[in-house]
């Protein structure tokens, strides 16, 4: 009887704890409530797109709507496109224009900005997307000669320099920086990377090799005439192509951005959107840098792309799609990949992962 007795005296006070709790919640979840609706009513301004469009061309107007909770109180209002503002006001605008000619390809965020007594005290955000103004020139090319390459070569990164042919190359366990000989495709010093590293693009800046890998975030620096390491650097995307305009290095990541790194502590400085007429250019991989463009292989494809680095747009491409005949394939034989230049001849290098040949042609 004591038992029983006791054990309703603990039930009670379990009953009576949990209403305390869940009114205790109840509160909380109010307050809650309650302070998301007071944010809510301190919002000033919402802006949309008068079209209801997100994506444009380059040379469109775009018209925004912008409209206001009119008892609020305000001092300005500041537009903003990718945080660079292009316009204030001490008034309400109702709408807004935004000039695109001078913008790149890519995504884009415009923004408004209200300010009372110098603080800003609310911000309202909108995306879009512009595409290229240009369909790409479809180029032409003609084979001058065809060089024999190593077919154990997972080809990554191809570059020349006063006569010399330099390869990087990729996989697990596989992955090497080597000299080839360019009449012969013969290897003539070679380094290979620790098997935790699939190797990537490579360039040339002064008297060092840059090379990049793949999922690591790690990159290596060689001293060009020896192949000795001489430091490692990090970076947070994958490392896919690379390539040098002369003052920057310029690396891709398999998505439609390229990267313009320093060259001393090789932080990223900016980037640009890769972008035709109809889409974003996605897996950018080997890239060449050739009076003032930039050569890329589109990853899985047969095109080659040259990109304007000014506006982000691909103003040519070639499609190769018969490089190889049926009798140079072999059951590894893999994906057009490999770009060089050769400033002597003003011809290209074009080659492939897995290929038994290299191309020496010219594009037009």
């Amino acid at each position: 009887m004591k038992n029983n007795s006791f054990r309703k005296f603990l039930y009670a006070i379990a009953i009576f704890a949990s209403y305390l709790t869940s009114c205790t919640n109840k509160s909380a979840t109010d307050n809650d409530n309650n302070d998301k609706v007071e944010q809510q009513e301190e919002n000033i301004v919402a802006i949309s797109f008068s079209s209801k469009a997100t994506v444009y061309t380059i040379g469109d107007t775009i018209n925004i709507a912008l409209k206001y909770d009119t008892t609020k109180v305000l001092t300005s209002v500041e537009l903003y496109v990718d945080n660079v503002k292009i316009h204030v006001s001490d008034s309400r605008i109702s709408s807004f224009a935004i000039n695109t000619d001078k913008l790149m390809v890519g995504a884009h965020s415009f923004s408004c900005k209200i300010k009372k007594n110098n603080e800003y005290i609310d911000v309202d955000n909108i995306d879009f997307t512009l595409l290229s103004d240009i369909t790409p020139k479809e180029g032409d090319y003609k084979i001058k000669k065809v060089i024999p390459h190593e077919i154990r070569a997972y080809t990554q990164g191809l570059i020349i320099e006063n006569g010399k042919l330099y390869e990087g190359t990729g996989m697990y366990g596989e992955s090497v920086l080597k000299e080839v000989n360019l009449k012969t495709g013969e290897t003539i010093r070679d380094i290979g990377i620790a098997q935790e590293y699939f190797g990537e693009g490579i360039t040339i800046v002064g008297n060092k090799i840059v090379q990049l890998t793949w999922r690591t975030n790690i990159g290596f620096v060689y001293e060009k005439s020896t192949f000795k390491k001489i430091r490692e650097f990090s970076y947070s995307t994958e490392g896919w192509g690379l390539t040098f305009d002369g003052k920057n290095l310029i690396m891709s990541d398999g998505s439609e951005n390229l990267f313009y790194m320093d060259t001393v502590n090789y932080s990223v400085l900016r980037k640009i959107q890769v972008y035709d007429n109809h889409t974003a250019i996605t897996k950018l991989n080997e890239l060449e840098y050739v009076d003032g463009y930039i050569y890329a292989n589109i990853y899985t494809t047969n095109f080659i792309v040259k990109i304007d680095p000014q506006t982000g747009k691909v103003v040519e491409r070639w499609d190769m799609p018969d490089l190889l005949t049926e009798s140079d394939k072999m059951p590894e034989t893999d994906v057009l990949n490999g770009i060089a230049y050769n400033k002597d001849t003003k011809h290209f290098l074009i080659t492939g992962k897995y290929w038994p040949k290299m191309f020496d042609m010219i594009l037009k």
